[in-house]
């Protein structure tokens, strides 16, 4: 099968083959929250180009969303990848993908219920907002979405945060920083 599908709700790098869990000439990430149609026509390139050092070049491709557009063009390498290049596909929710993609790929999901911690809970205010403001200036959305969706799943968090944030932390355009600021000045 040349495009495995590795579903993991925190988008956790574990769950991928070791051998791709990382970047190198040969395993090419490719990271968006939306993967949209220019992403796939840079995957797309890409995936024609030789392996360097390895046999086979393994092109990884991890996002919360993504467009019909790029699904649709997506699925045009799926149904006939080049012979030396495989795809992994890292992915909050094998659902994202529609029918016709998921039909070409083979999906791995985990059996085991991740119990989200919250970094940010057990800090005081001033603390939080250092925390949330230190990973958005380091651009870290692995660790936002992380948090809001621990935020979510925390019964320490009031209801009415755990619900605007459960609304709004998925929505195209959503900024994961205001959320985090709001709820953290709201408990």
């Amino acid at each position: 099968m040349h495009a495995q599908v590795f579903v993991s709700p925190l988008l956790d790098k574990a769950v991928l083959p070791e051998a791709v869990q990382h970047e190198s000439l040969d395993v090419r990430w490719f990271v968006a929250e939306r993967l949209g149609i220019d992403t796939v026509h840079e995957v797309i390139a890409v995936a024609y180009q030789q392996p360097v050092t390895e046999s086979t070049l393994s092109c990884v491709l991890q996002f919360r969303q993504a467009t019909r557009e790029a699904q649709n063009a997506l699925l045009k390498i799926l149904e006939e990848p080049p012979a030396t290049t495989v795809f992994f596909v890292l992915l909050p929710d094998d659902s994202i993908l529609l029918p016709t993609v998921r039909s070409r790929v083979l999906i791995h999901t985990t059996n085991t219920e991740t119990v989200l911690t919250s970094d940010l809970v057990p800090l005081a205010l001033a603390d939080r907002l250092s925390r949330i403001a230190a990973a958005a200036k380091k651009k870290d959305a692995t660790w936002m979405n992380q948090e809001l969706s621990a935020l979510v799943q925390n019964s320490a968090v009031p209801s009415h945060v755990r619900l605007r944030l459960a609304t709004h932390k998925d929505q195209t355009g959503a900024s994961k920083k205001m959320l985090l600021e709001w709820a953290a000045l709201s408990w």
